[in-house]
């Protein structure tokens, strides 16, 4: 039973090593899901890894919700979600939505609420085919092992993000 055990531990060593890394290998993306970011202001919401993946869509136009998750070395790391809403809808209501457990905060004279692991804002954007006025952009850092993200740089990001989401809209 330990030959077997041992066999196990030697086979899975290198795959969990191809999951871990101490410095970043991957270059810091241009675009997520393809909505453009800027990646210095996206860098610092990422850990150092190997590689970096991203699923998802975001552009208003592929339903009334929308993910798109970015990993780094197999594990999800940062998601953003995007959903259209009625009007009157505001940041702190999206981060309220998304978390729901309390301790959001609203900054920036309410375009922006935030939260210790996330950030959401609102851009106002008329959307007949989803009977929205505005759409809500959250993005959270959904795996720190315990920590609290960085909070200004999550602010910064989503208020840029959010600005790129709304050149994509399909606004009426």
């Amino acid at each position: 039973m330990r030959a077997i055990l041992a066999l196990g531990l030697v086979l899975l060593l290198p795959a969990l090593a191809a999951c871990a890394g101490d410095e970043r290998d991957y270059t810091v993306p241009t675009s997520l899901c393809g909505t453009p970011v800027d990646s210095e202001l996206l860098e610092p919401l990422l850990p150092i890894g190997k590689e970096l993946g991203r699923k998802g869509g975001f552009s208003g136009q592929e339903g009334p919700k929308q993910i798109c998750t970015v990993r780094v070395d197999c594990t999800a790391w940062l998601v953003t979600h995007g959903e259209w809403r009625e009007g009157g809808y505001t940041a702190l209501d999206a981060a309220r939505d998304r978390r729901g457990r309390g301790g959001e905060h609203a900054a920036d004279g309410g375009k922006v609420a935030y939260w210790d692991q996330g950030a959401a804002t609102v851009v106002p954007c008329r959307s007949e085919k989803w009977r929205a006025q505005t759409f809500s952009v959250v993005v959270e850092s959904v795996y720190r092992d315990g920590r609290k993200g960085d909070i200004d740089a999550l602010n910064a990001f989503v208020e840029s993000y959010g600005k790129a989401v709304a050149e994509r809209l399909p606004c009426a």
